[in-house]
């Protein structure tokens, strides 16, 4: 009984102390688990800590960005504003420079039959004008080159200048040789078209062929030119080539004023009072006239000779016999 009885105490120890490991074991558990569990939930909320920070640091940046926004706003729909007030005055400017090219167009247009219209008016005033002076008579006419002519009658007007009937016979007058009062009077202009004048005979060339059925009888009834009347529109531009050029025309209309007049006095030794073929002198008084041109147009080629001399001595053109 007694050996039983220590059995089952022995029994009754192992199991307590069973008990008591397994009891042990799970309060260290428990505290295990308790201390892991405080552990993280400081992890936790140090985690939250930080997320907490962050959001308002967030929050802030928000607000400043609104704040700025807000500010910027009022700015920005200015602009808008001035932006689409600038696009409708353009489409307004726009508009208007349509209507102002299409009252361009419309004046040009104006212009141009204006501008005829003074054209056509100019012109038939011009005719008037001059045809209004046809039968003037002047004591003397002077040129601004020089050259006078006395007892002056306008016969009429050509493109190329003024037809006038003077005291020792006739001549042509070129526009801008006119001067400035009767360029002003007869409404002359440098873009007015001038015709070729006609051309001086030389030597070889012989008078310039006429219709008549006696040459010699109308090319007396023609008078020389004085050298004044037969300057061109091509004088070279050289002093020298000029002066010669004159000398030379000037030895040409000599020559054939006093061929001639030596003409005049041969029909006027056979028949002193004839008269001219197509005109009412006799050859005696076309021969006193035609002498009259000699002694003139010499004179005139004296001096341009005398000119040429000044500046070159020796020119081939002085040593021609006269």
């Amino acid at each position: 009984m007694t050996g039983s009885g220590d059995h089952a105490g022995l029994f009754a120890f192992l199991f307590g102390v069973i008990i008591l490991v397994f009891c042990g074991i799970g309060l260290s558990l428990v505290a295990e688990k308790k201390l892991s569990l405080g552990s993280s939930k400081v992890s936790i909320e140090e985690s939250i800590e930080k997320d907490r920070q962050e959001f308002d640091k967030l929050t802030k940046q928000k607000k400043a960005a609104r704040r700025r926004l807000d500010e910027q706003s009022p700015s920005a729909t200015g602009q808008d504003d001035l932006i689409d007030g600038l696009q409708n005055e353009s489409e307004i400017n726009l508009g208007r420079l349509s209507v102002l090219r299409s009252n361009l167009s419309t004046l040009e247009h104006e212009l141009e039959k204006l501008s005829g219209f003074r054209e056509q008016h100019d012109e038939k005033y011009r005719k008037q004008v001059r045809g209004a002076a046809v039968g003037t008579k002047l004591p003397e006419l002077s040129l601004p080159r020089g050259k006078t002519y006395h007892e002056v009658v306008i016969r009429g007007f050509d493109p190329s200048g003024l037809k006038i009937q003077h005291r020792l016979g006739t001549a042509r007058i070129p526009y801008r040789d006119l001067p400035e009062s009767w360029k002003t009077r007869l409404h002359w202009s440098p873009d007015e078209h001038l015709a070729t004048r006609p051309r001086v005979a030389t030597p070889k060339e012989g008078p310039p062929a006429t219709a008549s059925s006696d040459p010699k009888e109308e090319t007396l009834s023609r008078e020389p030119e004085p050298l004044s009347d037969i300057r061109r529109d091509d004088e070279p531009s050289s002093d020298i080539d000029a002066i010669r050029l004159r000398v030379i025309r000037a030895q040409s209309v000599y020559r054939q004023a006093t061929s001639q007049a030596a003409e005049a006095h041969r029909n006027a030794n056979s028949s002193q009072n004839r008269s001219v073929p197509g005109s009412l002198e006799t050859w005696g008084e076309r021969a006193t006239r035609l002498d009259q041109w000699v002694r003139r147009i010499r004179k005139e080629l004296n001096q341009a000779e005398e000119e040429l001399r000044s500046v070159r001595p020796g020119d081939p053109l002085l040593k021609r016999t006269r």
